[in-house]
């Protein structure tokens, strides 16, 4: 686990905290404390960048909870900012994010990094940037002609080509939120821009005139949707994928505590759940993923992994009729279980059976048709 450390700016009424490292069992107390002590009078707001922190628990949850009903009480205001990753899913899991504030728009003021990169906050905060960016009045304007155009005409497409183009780095920015959890960076910009192009035909300017606070969470409900929904192999209930992500941010924790890997059975009183549950959450966990039958083993790349998969053996299958048959020839005639023996056992011709039988080979055709005719029928009724 990292150390954790808290760069702390005051701007105004509100005090800036930049986290780094990881909140934990033993680091966060050192945020709380920081955190209450910034609580000096009434009206202020804390605004927390964890956009640095690599890992959050449950203890940590906990404690920003406690700080928040505290700053309540004292007439202040915490919010986290910055919020992604494994972080974000913590957060989401336990159901604080709303009330912690990590969905509330960003605001390039309360980033107590001088260098801090706004890739589109310029765009955002009415700026125009290098690149040509339209204001955000300019936005709304545009969203205002396009609500009175008729929708596919030349003049409404071109317009709302516009408004994509100039809120397309909003969608790369959000999108980037969602980097390292397996799924390629283009993949998950395409997506975000499937959630700009319904955010931008869904918004109506007579409900309100902030773009930008209809289109955030309408992209990321977009990014976390393909996540919930398509990067699976296979279909896992969902609720086997939200308990799998309770199962992973607790193991890290546990582990600190044990000095071991944590068993089923301390992951499921730790989380207050059946240890079936987490038996399927794990089992869950391994379909996320799949991996290819035609995947080379060994060192020898013309074996794959279908190679190696077992199929069923006729053999097998004919078992259990080879050990009915016996008992039905013994209650044929004697001379019938000889014919029987010489042509499937011995693979003797028809004409040589007649001659060790001493039969015409007609008649021996009529023997063994009769004989098979009578298994037949002891083989289907029993």
């Amino acid at each position: 686990m990292g150390e954790l450390r808290i760069q702390t700016r005051r701007n105004g009424s509100t005090d800036h905290f930049l986290v780094r490292g990881t909140l934990d069992l033993a680091s966060t107390p050192q945020l709380r404390a920081v955190l209450l002590d910034a609580m000096t009078g009434p009206g202020r707001e804390l605004v927390v960048d964890v956009s640095d922190v690599s890992f959050l628990d449950c203890t940590a949850v906990g404690a920003l909870m406690q700080v928040r009903n505290r700053a309540q009480e004292r007439e202040c205001r915490l919010r986290i900012a910055g919020a992604t990753g494994i972080v974000l899913e913590v957060l989401e899991i336990a159901g604080v994010a709303k009330s912690l504030g990590v969905y509330a728009d960003p605001d390039i003021d309360s980033d107590p990094r001088p260098d801090a990169p706004h890739e589109w906050l310029g765009a955002y905060t009415g700026s125009v940037n290098p690149g040509g960016v339209p204001s955000a009045e300019l936005i709304v304007s545009m969203l205002d002609t396009m609500s009175e155009l008729t929708p596919g005409g030349p003049e409404h497409t071109r317009i709302r080509n516009r408004v994509i183009t100039a809120c397309s780095p909003l969608a790369t920015s959000l999108a980037r939120r969602f980097r390292n959890r397996g799924e390629q960076f283009d993949d998950l910009n395409q997506v975000a821009m499937i959630g700009l192009l319904k955010a931008v035909d869904g918004f109506n300017p007579q409900r309100g005139r902030d773009f930008f606070a209809y289109a955030t969470p309408t992209i990321l409900g977009e990014l976390r949707r393909h996540f919930r929904d398509r990067t699976w192999s296979m279909t896992v209930p969902r609720r086997h994928k939200d308990m799998r992500l309770l199962v992973n941010s607790v193991q890290a924790e546990l582990t600190q505590q044990l000095g071991r890997a944590p068993t089923v059975a301390e992951l499921s009183e730790h989380l207050g759940v059946p240890t079936t549950d987490v038996l399927d959450a794990i089992e869950a966990a391994q379909a996320y993923q799949s991996t290819s039958l035609f995947m080379p083993v060994g060192g020898d790349e013309s074996i794959t992994i279908a190679d190696l998969v077992g199929t069923t053996d006729p053999d097998m299958d004919a078992a259990e009729d080879r050990i009915a048959l016996g008992p039905m020839i013994a209650r044929l005639p004697e001379r019938e279980q000889q014919i029987l023996t010489m042509r499937f056992y011995g693979n003797m011709t028809q004409s040589q059976i007649a001659e060790q039988v001493g039969v015409s080979q007609m008649h021996v055709s009529r023997l063994l048709k009769g004989a098979l005719e009578q298994l037949r029928r002891e083989f289907v009724h029993g």
